[in-house]
């Protein structure tokens, strides 16, 4: 196996580890309520049977989770109006479910120390090459 193969299986491993163990947290912290939504249809969340609060959670530590591998390809304005939408976004999320989101965000600081240390393996093996 090359050095850059193990780079990205490296690489790869840690994202997974990173977003799952939160993310199943998030699942487990917010089990799915039935509930209809305007006009009896169903929610994308009701499709794939989370709760709108897991399902939030989801999307943003699949966000952050991406941010790593999509950093350069990703040009923000100068106003910072972007990111501004997108932390108050994640502000007014975390508002509606704290208490449960900091026990997700333990189990996030867990997959994201493992994912640290496969990240720093994988850059020092692309380094050595």
């Amino acid at each position: 196996m090359t050095t850059k193969t193990k780079c990205k299986l490296l690489n790869l491993a840690g994202a997974v580890i990173s977003f799952a163990a939160p993310a199943a947290a998030a699942i487990a912290e917010f089990p799915r309520v039935e509930q209809t939504v305007a006009g009896g249809g169903r929610s994308f969340a009701d499709i794939l049977n989370l709760s709108s609060a897991a399902f939030s959670i989801i999307v943003i530590l699949l966000a952050v989770t991406c941010w790593r591998f999509f950093r350069e390809h990703i040009k923000l304005p100068k106003s910072g109006l972007i990111t501004s939408l997108i932390l108050f976004a994640i502000a007014y999320g975390v508002e509606q479910f704290i208490h449960s989101f900091r026990i997700i965000m333990f189990w996030s600081v867990i997959g994201c120390a493992i994912a640290q240390v496969l990240y720093i393996i994988s850059d020092r093996l692309e380094g050595s090459e």
